[in-house]
């Protein structure tokens, strides 16, 4: 090396740190130990300069790309897309490779299977309001999900099965629902064992009781299954949720905090849009997700947190903040 290239490697200006990568080492710090920390998505252009500072050339290569840097440096995601569609196999394989062992993604199953009754919403077209033939279809949902995501195993965190909330007279009861969803999983178990786990998400919350709890923790005769915790628009807070999962012996937690409660949706983006910072912060969310947290550890059992920027404004923000908290009192 000449004494020109010496000095001119002297005096070049260093190579700026990423400016998420200390909350990044603290996020995989807490994967190893059992806690999944991550957003609900990830193609949030407007976190650019946050969590994404490689060169993208354009919009298209952005969200074809991103998830590579993402989970760099947050551990787990959730997958939303998977409730509209059957997961592509091409989608599946571009998670596969843009995201490194350990990382885990939350995807929802489709609602194809989880819908009783079609939404009368032009997206359905001829199904508007119509039974749901295939609800808790099990050999149509391994066919044309389980079987497509298989190349996910490792990666993947406990299926989200969201049933958003069942109008009226949708169940004689409670215990229909409970019977129908036991005789799925029963009929998974024989049909792909134990590969899978499930997270039951319920938006009904006159089902969300403690007799349901121990119906799904009875369900683990066939295969694992917890009950999601929730912070969504009509559900109880996360701190009224978590006295009746803690009752019980489920094998791993699941939290979604999509909004707080009383808040509607149209409220949250109008409120938090562009997602790039925090605009308010919603105490009993973060304290019910250092109280799993802190369980998790404790019990040597799984959390998997997947934080929606319709909570406080900005995702990041508040997985950075929390999880800071989460390690500081963890020692």
């Amino acid at each position: 090396m000449t004494e020109r290239m010496r000095q001119a490697d002297l005096f070049a200006p260093k190579p700026e740190a990423h400016p998420f990568a200390e909350t990044g080492e603290r996020l995989w710090a807490l994967a190893r130990r059992g806690v999944w920390f991550g957003s609900s998505s990830w193609k949030y252009e407007s976190w650019k300069g946050a969590v994404y500072c490689d060169p993208y050339r354009s919009k298209k290569d952005f969200e074809e790309n991103c998830l590579e840097e993402y989970a760099k440096l947050i551990p787990a995601v959730g997958g939303d897309f998977s409730f509209y569609n059957w997961p592509s196999l091409e989608m599946v394989d571009a998670i596969a490779r843009q995201t490194p062992a350990g990382f885990k993604i939350g995807l929802k199953a489709t609602d194809l299977v989880t819908l009783r009754k079609f939404p009368s919403i032009p997206r359905w077209g001829d199904k508007a309001g119509k039974p749901n033939p295939d609800f808790l279809n099990a050999a149509l949902f391994k066919n044309e999900f389980l079987d497509r995501v298989e190349k996910l195993e490792g990666k993947l965190a406990p299926i989200i099965l969201e049933f958003t909330a069942f109008p009226p007279g949708a169940f004689r009861d409670w215990t229909e629902f409970a019977d129908r969803l036991d005789d799925f999983f029963a009929e998974l178990r024989r049909l792909v064992g134990t590969r899978f786990e499930f997270g039951v998400e319920l938006r009904t919350r006159d089902f969300f009781h403690d007799e349901l709890f121990e119906r799904l923790e009875a369900m683990n005769m066939h295969l694992p299954v917890a009950p999601i915790l929730n912070s969504w628009t009509r559900m109880p807070p996360l701190t009224e949720q978590w006295k009746l999962f803690e009752r019980r012996d489920f094998p791993f937690a699941e939290c979604r905090a999509v909004m707080r409660p009383g808040r509607t949706r149209d409220e949250a983006v109008e409120l938090f849009e562009p997602y790039d910072r925090n605009k308010e912060t919603c105490l009993p969310v973060r304290a019910a997700l250092k109280t799993m947290a802190e369980w998790a550890m404790r019990e040597r059992k799984p959390l998997y947190a997947f934080i929606n920027n319709h909570v406080e404004g900005c995702a990041h923000q508040t997985i950075s903040e929390v999880t800071a908290e989460i390690l500081r009192d963890a020692g």
